[in-house]
């Protein structure tokens, strides 16, 4: 079986599934990294710790995989990145 889950979800589910899956998370995650490389001097530690939470996920869903399927994960993760939305909004 494979467990990385990335992976995984781009075996299951194809290309488009994959993107349909998880393309509004991964432009969440690009458009923070480069809003915090663009104002950089802007920074805080409430957005760093939000932005490394979520690459965290990214890297534990590679790691041990089924992180995006289990409900009680995706609660977190979805939270994580609607903080991470409105913190940028702020700045």
């Amino acid at each position: 079986t494979l467990e990385m889950e990335l992976a995984s979800l781009l075996y299951n589910f194809g290309l488009i599934g994959f993107v349909l899956y998880l393309g509004a998370f991964i432009v969440l995650e690009v458009r923070a990294i480069s809003f915090l490389l663009h104002h950089f001097e802007k920074r805080n530690s409430t957005y760093l710790f939000y932005l490394f939470g979520v690459a965290f996920v990214y890297a534990l869903s590679l790691m041990a995989g089924y992180t995006f399927f289990h409900v009680s994960c995706m609660v977190v993760i979805v939270l994580l990145h609607v903080l991470l939305h409105l913190k940028q909004e702020k700045i």
